[in-house]
């Protein structure tokens, strides 16, 4: 998410950057800029509104000008199909640490919504942010099943992770 302020209101203008939330000439525009820098930038009519006047749009058919200062910049929200990497503990319902990344410089990085990891795991990961550290009980049947298995010792258990995100990588 980029920030912009918007000219005359004193509020800031908040979009993010290359989804389509803005004309295109003004996502070009911004990409790249760093936090503080201010530049003005022509927009051709292509690249805004079209170049067909219109009566419902203004602007339609215009070349625009804007000064646009970069106010912050927000990393996204952890979303399907964005690769992140977290750092967790895994502990089981008796309090023992499972299985942990955390200070082994081993961090954990899979594509959300992909089924690269249990169900429970996609979903307390969906929303995070960078730096965002949660705690969430996964009941067994959003992990490894409720059932209980010899093959695998996590089968029938509810799984408490203690998780971090540490990066989050939107798709390109």
């Amino acid at each position: 998410m980029s920030t912009r302020q918007r000219w005359g209101t004193g509020q800031p203008f908040q979009f993010e950057l290359g989804v389509g939330q803005v004309i295109a000439g003004f996502d070009a525009a911004v990409k790249g800029m760093t936090i503080g820098q201010t530049k003005t930038v022509k927009i051709a009519a292509k690249d805004a509104y079209g170049t067909q006047k219109s009566a419902s749009n203004p602007l339609a058919g215009q070349n625009l000008t804007f000064v646009i200062t970069l106010l912050e910049i927000q990393s996204p929200l952890a979303r399907s199909g964005f690769t992140v990497q977290v750092d967790y503990t895994l502990k089981l319902a008796d309090g023992t640490v499972y299985q942990t990344t955390v200070g082994t410089d081993q961090h954990f990085s899979f594509t959300l919504g992909k089924g690269q990891v249990i169900a429970g795991f996609d979903d307390a990961v969906t929303g995070m942010n960078v730096g965002e550290t949660k705690t969430v009980t996964i009941p067994a049947a959003q992990a490894y099943g409720a059932t209980p298995s010899a093959s695998n010792p996590l089968a029938g258990q509810d799984l408490t992770f203690v998780i971090t995100m540490l990066a989050i990588n939107p798709v390109q």
